[in-house]
């Protein structure tokens, strides 16, 4: 299926926020492929292909707008059914309220 926008921005950031960009303080852009293009072992027998920590990645990378990182900590707490639909709604994402129909599945 579709990888809603939303998913993809936060992967992407969570991917920076565990690299050397982290330590390094720095604005990047993550990229993406679809698994087809990435491959382990003897690097592929085409010419167009990029090494990452020991995968192959041929074709075209998709990149993600750069972002800012920024982790955080969050307590997750586990409430009965009916407290959870007294609530629902409450705390609507911004960011899947201004990204439109899109970005619901995310």
């Amino acid at each position: 299926g579709v990888v809603p926008p939303a998913t993809l921005r936060e992967a992407g950031c969570l991917a920076l926020c565990h690299s050397t960009a982290w330590d390094k303080r720095i604005v990047i852009s993550a990229w993406w492929v679809p698994m087809e293009q990435v491959s382990r072992g003897s690097p592929p027998e085409v010419a167009d292909f990029t090494a990452v920590d020991g995968f192959f990645v041929q074709g075209r990378r998709h990149f993600l707008p750069p972002v800012h990182l920024e982790m955080g900590f969050t307590l997750l707490f586990h409430v009965g059914e009916a407290s959870a639909e007294r609530h629902r709604g409450e705390r609507r994402s911004r960011y899947l309220e201004a990204m439109g129909p899109e970005a619901e599945g995310a």
